[in-house]
This record gives C-alpha cells, sequence and structure tokens, in this order.
C-alpha cells in the first residue's frame, strides 16, 4: 500500500533526526552482507547516511529556497553531489564479497576456456568485455535491492 506524502514526510523526518544513522545502517548492512569488511560497511552507510544523507538535506533546501523566489539559480552542486553518493554506493554494492562470487566465477569460466584445446576466443572476449563493464561501473553484477 502506498503511503501518503504525510507519512513519507514524518517517515523522512524521523531519518533525519536519527542519532546514530550511520552506526544503525552498519549494523543492518552487516546482516545484508556478512562477508564484507567493516570498511566496506562503513563507506556504504557513508554514502547514504552521512554525506549523501545531509547532501540529499542540502538539496532539497535549496530546491525549495529557489521555489520560495530566495535564490534565483538552483544549485547543481548539491544535485550532482547526491548522485555521486548513490552512485558510489550502487559501485561498492555491486562488489560485496558475495555479489564478487560472480566475478570470481566468469574468472574461473575464462581459464577453463584457455585451458581447452581449442579456446573459444570469442566467449573469452566477451566474457572479459562483461567483466570490464562490472569494474568500471558500467554494469554491475546481480545484486539483490
Amino acid at each position: 500500500m502506498e503511503k501518503s506524502r504525510a507519512d513519507k514526510l514524518d517517515i523522512v523526518r524521523a531519518l533525519f533526526s536519527r542519532e546514530t544513522p550511520q552506526e544503525d545502517a552498519i549494523k543492518l548492512f552487516r546482516k545484508k552482507y556478512p562477508n564484507a569488511s567493516d570498511e566496506i560497511l562503513h563507506t556504504l552507510a557513508h554514502h547514504l547516511y552521512v554525506d549523501g544523507h545531509d547532501d540529499l538535506l542540502d538539496m532539497l533546501y535549496e530546491l525549495e529556497l529557489f521555489l520560495r523566489g530566495e535564490t534565483s539559480y538552483i544549485n547543481y552542486g548539491k544535485i550532482s553531489s547526491v548522485i555521486y553518493h548513490l552512485y558510489n554506493y550502487k559501485l561498492i554494492e555491486g562488489m560485496m564479497p558475495d555479489s564478487a562470487q560472480d566475478v570470481i566465477d566468469d574468472i574461473k569460466e575464462v581459464k577453463s576456456l584457455i585451458n581447452e584445446e581449442k579456446p573459444d576466443i570469442e566467449s573469452i572476449n566477451k566474457i572479459l568485455d562483461d567483466l570490464t563493464d562490472i569494474l568500471e561501473g558500467s554494469s554491475s553484477p546481480a545484486v539483490d535491492l
């Protein structure tokens, strides 16, 4: 069931009122990604619940100031910063140890293909291209959202 705008605003206010959003997020990320290092979990939480969190609030604030006529421009730096944090979160999440198994499996497949009597170079190149896309952030392994 879709929440009303008022309900959504109440939940958002609760988020911005949390005393320890980063620590709360790290605990939940630990359950979701039990094999991830503390550094990775800290980075995920930081992008969403520290800098990303604050930049999102700043972006919404700037948008409202524009609508009120209190500024004559929209600060695209704030919007870009929110996009930066979301992008980095998704990039890191895509490389989580649990997701990395797909990459490891692809590497094993390439090794197997190379060791065949007549290696299928086209298949090897396709797998390597896919891995390159994943590592460059153009694509990502399957990740549960």
